[in-house]
């Protein structure tokens, strides 16, 4: 056939329009790179300049090929870039799916933290005189605050997305109460809208609900709760809601009255501790006493951000790929591998809470909420938390798969998840106070 002829027309017409898809694809995804610009989200008249330049260059170098090898070589040639185009764009696409971001190099922190050339605390969460993390209700429920009016957001006095919390001499008798603690989960992130999280279903299935979850705590905050309002509400069951993602302690925590746990900014949730690994140990957590120094901290240890970084972190951090390979070759002194603790902190915070509740004869009871990439507890690390957390405290693990999380934003529950878990907390709730174990099957603490 002559259209396969080497000195065909269509067969050169054919090359010349593999030519331009090749030039097209680098000015599209590769030339950003290397300059601050993107055709796909639009900029200056340069990228035009550049991608037909690229086209040029390929018709120049089409033409001039006369020989078969020539030509041969050079329809190779663009076979490979588009093959390796191909392949970045696939790998990039699947990190980003799995929580990676670009300059980013720690996965977790990169899903609710974006880079800013400044930021400002905006006093979303606070924290009160006991150290406890709160929404702050001036703030949220705020007229002016048009993201908290369309999605349903109401804060109560104490700071907690709840209805208002009464002594149990005002309370309906008729209902049964339940005080919930936990993090974002049980505050209700990705839940379409917020009131079809599974806190918001045991309220709809006739339960009166203290909602205390507050988003990116941990079980100190979990225990500060408890004491603050367990003897005050006396409610009639206490139900506590483990993150196996991020709720294992690695260090204890002091709480600082007035001290956020972390800074709420315009760039996202800014831990205000430094938390790091120093020759394999994990070093005790300073606090950061503003939101612009732990900013600071953040960019240094977390990032490929911030001025005078050098040409080579600038070229990295434009991709994810880039980002993994800077570090292969100049490491990350956040992403160190540490030692794991002898003792889970959180498993002695845990324990006071479970002894807290016995005392005022509240039933108490830990459900488990695997991470979305782990459901069926494949993990070393989360096999040896959920027996930990089965043995010492009875702790019930719902039966979740992956498509219960919202994987493409922050990794939470999704609307079926949320459904999914309520029920299973409501044919799971706790019956009568926990009898205390036997010694030996008593968590560590930091005193044995």
């Amino acid at each position: 056939m002559k259209f396969y002829h080497m000195n065909s027309p269509k067969f050169r017409i054919a090359i010349l329009s593999l030519a331009f898809l090749t030039a097209a694809s680098t000015a599209f995804f590769l030339l950003p790179l290397f300059w601050n610009f993107s055709l796909l989200l639009g900029g200056t008249g340069y990228e035009l300049l550049i991608l037909v330049g690229l086209i040029l260059l390929a018709l120049l170098l089409l033409f001039r090929f006369r020989s078969k090898k020539g030509l041969l070589g050079f329809l190779l040639f663009l076979i490979l870039i588009l093959f390796w185009e191909t392949g970045f764009l696939v790998l990039e696409n699947q990190w980003r799916k799995q929580g990676a971001a670009p300059g980013m190099l720690t996965g977790t922190l990169s899903r609710s933290v974006e880079y800013s050339d400044s930021v400002y605390y905006d006093s979303l969460f606070i924290a009160d005189e006991s150290g406890i993390m709160k929404a702050n209700p001036r703030i949220w429920n705020s007229p002016h605050n048009e993201f908290a009016r369309e999605n349903h957001y109401s804060i109560n006095s104490e700071g907690f997305r709840s209805v208002e919390f009464l002594p149990d001499s005002l309370r309906d008798s008729s209902k049964t109460t339940l005080l919930l603690l936990g993090d974002s989960f049980t505050w209700g992130s990705s839940a379409d809208p917020i009131d079809s999280c599974f806190a918001d279903r045991l309220s709809q299935a006739g339960y009166q609900v203290y909602n205390t979850g507050i988003g990116g705590t941990d079980p100190l905050q979990y225990l500060l709760v408890a004491q603050k309002y367990l003897p005050r509400l006396r409610p009639d069951r206490c139900l506590l809601f483990y993150a196996l993602d991020n709720d294992q302690m690695r260090f204890p925590r002091k709480p600082i009255p007035f001290m956020p746990l972390y800074y709420s900014t315009n760039a996202g949730g800014i831990s205000a501790y430094t938390h790091s690994c120093i020759d394999g140990k994990w070093n005790e957590p300073q606090p950061l006493l503003s939101a612009e120094r732990a900013w600071q901290s953040h960019v240094k240890l977390h990032t490929l951000f911030g001025k005078n970084r050098g040409f080579f972190a600038e070229f990295c951090r434009k991709t994810v790929l880039g980002t993994q390979i800077w570090k292969v070759f100049r490491g990350c002194q956040a992403c160190a591998e540490c030692q794991e603790p002898e003792l889970d902190y959180s498993l002695e915070y845990l324990q006071k809470i479970s002894l807290l509740c016995q005392s005022l004869q509240i039933p108490f009871q830990i459900y488990l909420i695997p991470n979305s990439n782990d459901t069926k507890f494949r993990l070393q690390e989360s096999r040896r938390q959920v027996s930990m957390l089965r043995e010492y405290f009875g702790a019930k693990i719902p039966d979740l798969d992956s498509e219960d999380y919202f994987h493409e934003i922050d990794f939470h529950l999704n609307n079926r998840g949320h459904r999914k878990f309520a029920r299973f907390i409501l044919q799971n709730l706790p019956s009568q106070p926990q009898i205390p174990s036997p010694h030996k099957n008593h968590p560590p603490t930091l005193n044995d």
